[in-house]
């Protein structure tokens, strides 16, 4: 009987079905050349026992693991959940499985590296890795051993290929359609290459096409929204103070939704008391019922895989570059003189409460 505080193996199991060792390796691996009876047998066996391949040790001897390490930057964020979960898919379809490395948004650029390290480490066969911030130095090294796709953004390397969404093209997108509602002076969050390699494009953008067209934009730098003893509330109050602000522009539906609840704890809503748009379409919004004009994505399309098979060592690089599609929504809309004079009235109200309240 094999000790029940150490796991099976293989021997154990063939101990069990009456069989050899080749035979269960055989049975297990799907190999054939082994009667249905006896396979029956050793499938009983294993499953008796609990036991399960050593999946490594296969890899070694088969050289294939049939494994994809994915690295996500913020596995909190719910658009890196609907990507995995397209990844996981599609791996699944082509007899792939996905490992991953993730962190909360909070890595610094050496807990990424190690990430990488860990992965590779697994003898994953291709890795895909989602971060908007991990240099592309980093990533080669690497991307020279194991075929490599970044997901999210673009590649500046040959070695390398990569799935990305056009981010001018949807900031552009987006100030336009807050153009079109009829805003002129508009509140625009932006960020730093160092802070997002993705959302700084996508924002730069937004305040540029916004001046383009003669608006009147207030650019936000994330990093004083950050710094501030108050963060969001304090970004949120900024812009109520100026009842000239129509619309303020998020860079990612998580930091429009913490906005919207900003906003709602001050009894405001949007797009009454002011529009705001948001970028990524995240499932989460729509279950607040705040599906704001803003880009979706296509998660689906980049979860997907190469059709060129991951075990070839050097697999030609490219890119794929996917536009994104704006459905329209619910905080952000035309503006009116009697929406603007409502939103002013509302403002100050709620201004006049607040200072209430503090005397």
């Amino acid at each position: 009987m094999p000790d029940p505080r150490t796991a099976p193996t293989i021997i154990d199991v063939a101990r069990r079905a009456g069989v050899s060792k080749s035979v269960v390796s055989r049975t297990l691996s799907g190999s054939g050349g082994v009667a249905a009876g006896t396979q029956e047998r050793v499938r009983l066996a294993a499953a008796e026992l609990g036991y399960v391949a050593n999946a490594m040790a296969r890899g070694m001897v088969a050289r294939r693991t049939h494994t994809i390490g994915a690295f996500v930057r913020d596995a909190s964020n719910p658009y890196y959940g609907h990507l995995l979960t397209a990844m996981q898919e599609h791996a699944a379809a082509r007899g792939y499985r996905v490992v991953t490395a993730t962190g909360s948004g909070s890595f610094a650029v050496a807990d990424e590296r190690r990430a990488l390290e860990t992965l590779v480490g697994l003898q994953v066969e291709g890795l895909v890795v989602c971060s908007g911030l991990l240099p592309v130095a980093d990533v080669l090294p690497h991307a020279r051993r194991v075929p490599t796709v970044l997901a999210g953004r673009p590649a500046t390397d040959r070695a390398l290929s990569s799935v990305y969404c056009d981010e001018i093209d949807g900031g552009r997108g987006m100030a336009d359609h807050l153009w079109s509602l009829g805003h002129r002076r508009v509140a625009v969050v932006t960020l730093r290459p160092e802070r997002s390699l993705t959302q700084a494009p996508r924002t730069a953008e937004m305040a540029r096409r916004l001046h383009e067209f003669g608006a009147d934009v207030v650019e936000v730098p994330d990093e004083e929204v950050r710094a501030g003893d108050d963060g969001i509330n304090g970004l949120v109050e900024r812009l109520l103070a100026d009842p000239a602000i129509t619309a303020v522009m998020a860079p990612t539906d998580h930091y429009a939704l913490a906005i919207l609840e900003a906003l709602d704890r001050r009894g405001l809503r949007a797009p009454d008391d002011l529009s705001v748009t948001g970028y990524d379409a995240v499932a989460r919004s729509h279950d607040m019922g705040a599906a704001a004009g803003r880009p979706r994505h296509a998660r689906r399309r980049r979860g997907r895989f190469p059709r060129r098979r991951t075990h070839h060592r050097y697999p030609p690089p490219g890119d794929q570059r996917t536009t994104d599609q704006r459905p329209d929504g619910r905080t952000a809309t035309p503006l009116s003189r009697s929406t603007s004079f409502r939103a002013c009235s509302a403002r100050i109200g709620a201004a006049a409460t607040r200072g209430q309240q503090r005397s």
